[in-house]
């Protein structure tokens, strides 16, 4: 994350590659955030989850909402739950966010593991405010000691806290629940084999464990009360960036749908707001909207084409915002053109146009030529074809003709690996990211297609007049 409020566009290559750093969330108020809501198609996501959740806190009792937010990879979900953060904070709420990647382990995610994260993030955010907030400290030496006992097989408090001081190197200066939470996050993020029997503990006494995490929420919205507050949101980003695995049982469980789906309950149980951010895979399965009826949102990708493949010159100019607002355009290309060439490329997908100015300055001296722009889509397509996996070309050819995403379960995974980007324009509407629009497999999968079935070429101009009637 960046908040320098006083950025000034880069005027030399090397200020331009770091300046369009594509891992670079920005914070509210940066002079380089561009809303990109209307070139979206909806209603700002933002302000519909700050909506929800002042029309839950009319009700009496208050119905604490649990908001799913997905969207694309590298689409800018962070900044946009930084903004999410400043808004319910002006609406006097409490906010805690945090990053779960830097918590927990992407690659092997349990219930248990989110769940405990959430503990200690909220202890560590309410000791850091200046509202001099405080969590029930013998209730957290409590939590402490049970893991305590299981982790470090120790049953006293003495010979856990020297264990966690020599063996884990944790300071001896600090509460105890805090020793145990770095010790748990070294366990959990390494991979280590000590992070089986955490879940053991969690998963055997999991409702013990919410009981103790209500009770410190409770008394925590009372504090807040008190102070004038309106109450508690979490909001728990990179839960999108889970790595999808098969459980290999016979409901064809995977990871994302045995963390949301699974344990729903466990996740949806904690008596406040709650926003998780999702892997857009996990909307294809069909409980997702009964488990969670808050109404998931997704956020769209921006807009570079109309479905009938026209320009959208509303989003190539915002996407050129963007750029500019980084960059002095006209100091770093030859060829101003050629931001456009990078906009229409990136198929609105932020990070993959911040990308393709950054493989343009890997390919520059001073400026970005038109044969260093040519040079970095090359790039990118080359990506892309590494993703695009023989067995789904058929599934491409079709969701490129249909300009639809089929909700099988089969097509899951292509928006999660932003194979296929979806967009929405009045309807949902998809089609292959141009990059692998232009990998040679597909073009010759698409030919083939077009040869054995020429119905295909009259069916698509037929359905683009239908639409435009429509209009």
């Amino acid at each position: 994350m960046n908040d320098d409020k006083s950025f000034q566009p880069a005027t030399t290559i090397t200020q331009a590659y770091n300046a369009v750093n594509p891992e670079q969330s920005l914070e509210p108020g940066d002079p380089r955030y561009v809303d990109f809501a209307a070139q979206r198609g909806d209603e700002h996501p933002v302000s519909v989850i700050v909506k929800r959740i002042l029309r839950s806190e009319a009700n009496q009792p208050v119905r604490h909402l649990k908001q799913l937010l997905a969207g694309h990879r590298g689409c800018g979900k962070t900044t946009e739950l930084l903004l999410l953060k400043e808004r319910l904070e002006k609406e006097n709420f409490f906010v805690v966010y945090f990053d779960a990647a830097s918590e927990i382990d992407m690659n092997d995610v349990d219930y248990s593991d989110l769940l405990l994260a959430t503990m200690h993030q909220l202890h560590l955010q309410v000791e850091q405010s200046p509202l001099q907030l405080f969590l029930d400290i013998k209730r957290l030496d409590d939590i402490a000691l049970r893991l305590g006992r299981v982790i470090l097989e120790k049953e006293e408090r003495e010979d856990i806290e020297a264990t966690l001081k020599t063996e884990y190197r944790v300071g001896a200066e600090i509460p105890l629940f805090v020793k145990m939470m770095a010790a748990f996050k070294g366990f959990i993020t390494s991979g280590s084999t000590q992070k089986k029997h955490i879940r053991v503990e969690l998963q055997q006494r999991t409702s013990l464990f919410l009981q103790d995490l209500n009770d410190l929420i409770d008394k925590l919205q009372q504090q807040l009360r008190d102070k004038g507050k309106r109450g508690l949101v979490i909001i728990i980003d990179s839960l999108d960036r889970i790595i999808p695995h098969s459980l290999g049982d016979e409901r064809k469980s995977n990871s994302h749908t045995a963390l949301y789906l699974d344990h729903v309950e466990h996740l949806k149980a904690p008596r406040c707001h709650l926003v998780y951010t999702v892997p857009i895979s996990i909307f294809f399965h069909e409980n997702v909207s009964k488990a969670y009826p808050d109404g998931p949102l997704t956020i769209p990708m921006i807009k570079t084409r109309e479905e009938n493949g026209e320009v959208c010159d509303d989003g190539v100019r915002v996407l050129h915002e963007a750029i500019a607002s980084r960059i002095d355009i006209g100091k770093i290309f030859v060829e101003v053109r050629d931001v456009e060439t990078f906009c229409l490329a990136s198929g609105g997908h932020l990070r993959d146009l911040l990308r393709l100015v950054r493989y343009a300055c890997d390919y520059s001296d001073e400026q970005i030529t038109s044969d260093a722009a040519a040079r970095a889509v090359r790039s990118l397509v080359q990506e892309y074809d590494r993703l695009v996996k023989d067995a789904d070309l058929p599934k491409l050819v079709r969701v490129h003709r249909e300009k639809r995403l089929p909700s099988d379960s089969e097509f899951a995974l292509l928006p999660y690996h932003l194979i296929v980007l979806e967009y929405q324009n009045h309807e949902r509407w998809a089609d292959l990211h141009p990059a692998v629009q232009e990998t040679r497999k597909f073009r010759e999968a698409w030919k083939n297609a077009q040869r054995q079935n020429p119905q295909n070429k009259t069916g698509k101009k037929l359905r683009q007049t239908r639409r435009a009637a429509k209009r």
